[in-house]
C-alpha cells in the first residue's frame, strides 16, 4: 500500500530526526487500521476531502472499538518482540553464547530443523545455493530437537560465518494461539538471516523462514528479564549460499561514471528526500555496437558513451542534450523515423539522432502526451506492424489527483493510458480509445510489450497500483482486447514489471514487483473472519503476498509460480529486471526491494 506507507513515513520524521524502522512499521500498521476503520464506501481518509466534509460517525465504523483495540494490541506486542525479544535471540546467536540462548528456550522446547546440506540448488564457479522447504520435501525433516540440541544446531551454523557475522530477524505473522487471549501463548512466523565470511575465505549467507510458538509476550522491560518463553521453533524454508567473493562490485567510478554528481537521499535532510530521483536508460546512440547509458537525475541529464576499453565518457553537451534539465523520469529510445539511428523522447521533448548527436524536433512534431505530471513511463513497439515504432504512455493517478476515486478498496483511478500511433514525419495519432488501449482507469506504474500468444503481434501488459493488472491482447486489426491473468482480485500494489522467457519454452513469462507490508499482513490475517464481506476480504488478502511470477503456458494461460519458485519474498519491490547473470543460458531475476530508507545503515525492505 504505497500511498498509505508514504504518508506515514513522512509524518514519522520528528524534530530529533527520523524514527527507526520499528516505529515506522508500527506507523504503517496504525494507518492501515485507520483505513480499515472506515466503511468500504467512505471517502479515502488519506486523500484530500473537502474541508466541509463531516467526519464519520462512530456508528458507521464496521469494526467495533474492541476489535480495533485488539488489532492495535497485537501490533504493540509485535513491536515489542521486534525491538526487544528478537535482539535477545540475535545477540545470543551472534556472540555464540549457548547459555544465553538456552535460557530463552522453555524446558519442554521442541525444535524442528532441516539439514541444509541435503538441499538442492544452482551451483557454478561463482556461487552455490542449497535450498530446502520441508512442506515440499517432508522426508528432509528429522525428529524434534530438545533445547540443548537446537542450541548446538544453530550455533554450528553460526560458527560457519566467522567472528563478526551480520544477523537480521524480522517478524512477519503474529497472533495469539487462541484468538482474543492476549495473555496466553502466541504463534507466528519470522525471517532470520545470517551473513559473514565463510571458512573458505569467501562470503556465505544462511537464511531461515521460521515458525514459532511463544508461551507469553511480556512488556519490553519485563521481556529483557524473562526466561524460558520460547516454546517451539520450526523451519518453513532454509537456504545456504556460498561464494568465493561478493557477486557484484561497484565499478561506476573507475569506469568513468561520476556518481558524485547524482542526487543522494542519504546525504540530504529527510524532509528533502525524493521518492523518484530519475532513471537509467541504455541504447547504442552512435551505432558502434557498444551500449551507451543515459542517466536522468534531480541534478540534471548525463549521457555516457561507452568506449571499446569498457569505459564511459560524458558526452551530454557534445550530443546536444540539455545538461540542466532536471527531474526527468520518462525516457524512450527508439528509431521513430526509420533512418537506422535511435532517437530520444526526453519527458515531453523529442530529439532526432543525427549520426550520434541529437536535434530537438519537437516543434516539427505534433506529439502530445497530455499532462505529463501523470506520466510514469514510455514503452515502444510497432503494434500494427506497419514498420513504424509506436509509443505507449503509462499514466498514474498522481498525488491528490482529480482522477482519484472515492472508495479506498477500489483505489484511486488513473486518467487511462495512451497509445500514440506513429504516422511518420514526426507525427503521431492518439488511438487510445479506438484501439481500446487505455487499460481502464488503472493507476499504472509501468507497462511492457510482449508477444503473449506467439502470433507475431505485440501485446502489452499493464500493471496496477491498486488491484490486478491486465493483458491487452492485440487483435491484429488495430484494437486490443482485455484479459486478466487470474480469476481472483489479482496483484495489489504493483510497482514494477519485467517480461522474459524464464524456462526457454518459447513463451514469454511475466514478473510483477508488488508492494509488501509485514504489519499489513498481520492486521489482515488477524481480522475476524466476518469483519468484511467475502469479496472485500478476498481483495484484502491480496494486499501482502508480495511479488508474483506468471508462467506462460501458451494459449493465453498463465500460472502463478511465485511461491513455489521462491521469488515472492523480496520485500517492498520496485523495478525488476531479467538478466543472465551467470551465462548459463537461463535468465535470472534482479529484484530491488525497499521503499525509501532514511538511514543507509537501516535499509528499508
Amino acid at each position: 500500500m504505497k500511498r498509505l506507507f508514504f504518508i506515514t513515513r513522512r509524518r514519522l520524521v520528528g524534530r530529533h530526526g527520523p524514527l527507526g524502522p520499528q516505529a515506522r512499521s508500527l506507523g504503517c500498521a496504525l494507518v492501515l487500521m485507520l483505513v480499515l476503520s472506515f466503511p468500504a464506501t467512505a471517502a479515502d481518509p488519506l486523500s484530500n476531502p473537502p474541508a466541509a466534509a463531516p467526519g464519520p460517525n462512530a456508528s458507521e465504523l464496521p469494526l467495533a472499538e474492541a476489535e480495533r483495540l485488539y488489532l492495535a494490541e497485537i501490533e504493540h506486542r509485535a513491536l515489542t518482540l521486534n525491538k526487544t525479544g528478537f535482539p535477545l535471540f540475535k545477540g545470543a546467536v551472534h556472540d555464540a553464547d549457548a547459555a544465553r540462548l538456552r535460557q530463552l528456550l522453555a524446558p519442554q522446547f521442541q525444535g524442528r530443523v532441516v539439514d541444509i546440506a541435503e538441499g538442492r540448488g544452482p551451483s557454478n564457479g561463482a556461487l552455490s545455493v542449497r535450498r530446502l522447504r520441508p512442506e515440499m520435501e517432508p522426508a528432509t525433516t528429522p525428529p524434534p530437537l530438545s533445547r540443548d540440541a537446537f542450541v548446538q544446531y544453530l550455533l554450528k551454523l553460526r560458527n560457519k560465518l566467522g567472528s563478526h557475522p551480520v544477523l537480521e530477524m524480522k517478524l512477519v505473522e503474529f497472533a495469539p494461539v487462541d484468538r482474543g487471549k492476549l495473555d496466553g501463548p502466541w504463534a507466528g512466523t519470522c525471517k532470520f538471516r545470517m551473513t559473514g565470511q565463510s571458512s573458505a575465505g569467501g562470503v556465505a549467507e544462511i537464511f531461515f523462514e521460521l515458525g514459532f510458538r511463544l508461551l507469553r509476550v511480556m512488556d519490553a522491560d519485563e521481556m529483557t528479564q524473562d526466561k524460558e518463553w520460547i516454546d517451539a521453533i520450526w523451519v518453513l524454508e532454509a537456504y545456504e549460499a556460498n561464494a568465493a567473493q561478493t557477486l557484484m562490485a561497484d565499478v561506476a567510478k573507475e569506469r568513468g561514471i561520476n556518481i558524485e554528481k547524482l542526487w543522494d537521499n542519504w546525504k540530504q535532510p529527510p524532509a528533502e528526500a525524493s521518492v523518484a530521483t530519475g532513471g537509467v536508460f541504455a541504447s547504442d546512440i552512435d551505432n558502434d555496437g557498444l551500449t551507451d547509458v543515459l542517466v536522468t537525475d534531480l541534478n540534471g541529464v548525463f549521457l555516457y558513451r561507452r568506449t571499446e576499453e569498457g569505459r564511459f565518457l560524458d558526452v551530454t553537451t557534445e550530443a546536444g542534450l540539455p545538461r540542466n534539465q532536471r527531474s526527468i523520469s520518462n525516457v524512450a529510445f527508439a528509431d521513430f523515423d526509420n533512418d537506422g539511428w535511435v532517437d530520444l523522447l526526453l519527458q515531453n521533448r523529442l530529439y532526432r539522432n543525427v549520426a550520434g548527436t541529437f536535434d530537438d524536433v519537437t516543434p516539427r512534431s505534433n506529439l502530445n502526451v497530455g499532462n505529463w505530471k501523470y506520466i510514469v513511463g514510455y514503452t515502444v513497439a510497432d503494434f500494427d506492424n506497419d514498420g513504424r515504432v509506436d509509443l505507449y504512455v503509462a499514466r498514474t493517478s498522481g498525488p491528490r489527483s482529480r482522477y482519484t476515486k472515492v472508495t479506498w478498496f477500489d483505489g484511486p483511478g488513473g486518467p487511462g493510458n495512451m497509445l500514440l500511433r506513429n504516422l511518420g514525419g514526426w507525427k503521431f495519432e492518439d488511438v487510445s480509445e479506438k484501439a481500446n488501449a487505455r487499460a481502464g482507469r488503472r493507476s499504472v506504474f509501468t507497462t511492457a510489450w510482449l508477444d503473449a500468444n506467439s502470433d507475431g503481434w505485440p501485446d502489452v501488459f499493464v500493471i496496477n497500483e491498486f488491484g490486478g493488472g491486465v493483458l491487452l491482447v492485440n487483435q491484429r486489426n488495430g484494437r486490443f482486447s482485455e484479459r486478466l491473468l487470474s480469476n481472483g482480485p489479482g496483484d495489489f500494489g504493483s510497482m514494477g514489471l519485467a517480461v522474459a522467457d524464464i524456462n526457454n519454452d518459447g513463451h514469454v513469462d511475466i514478473y510483477t514487483a508488488n508492494m509488501f507490508s509485514k504489519s499489513g499482513r498481520r492486521i489482515v490475517n488477524n481480522l475476524a473472519p466476518d469483519a468484511y464481506a467475502p469479496d472485500l476480504m478476498a481483495k484484502m488478502k491480496r494486499f501482502f503476498p508480495g511479488s508474483e511470477l506468471y508462467q506462460n503456458l501458451g494459449d493465453l494461460q498463465f500460472n502463478p509460480r511465485g511461491k513455489d519458485l521462491c521469488v515472492r519474498n523480496v520485500g517492498w519491490a520496485y523495478g525488476p529486471a531479467f538478466v543472465d547473470l551467470d551465462n548459463d543460458g537461463f535468465l535470472d531475476i534482479y529484484a530491488t526491494s525497499g521503499f525509501m530508507s532514511v538511514d543507509n545503515q537501516e535499509p528499508d525492505g
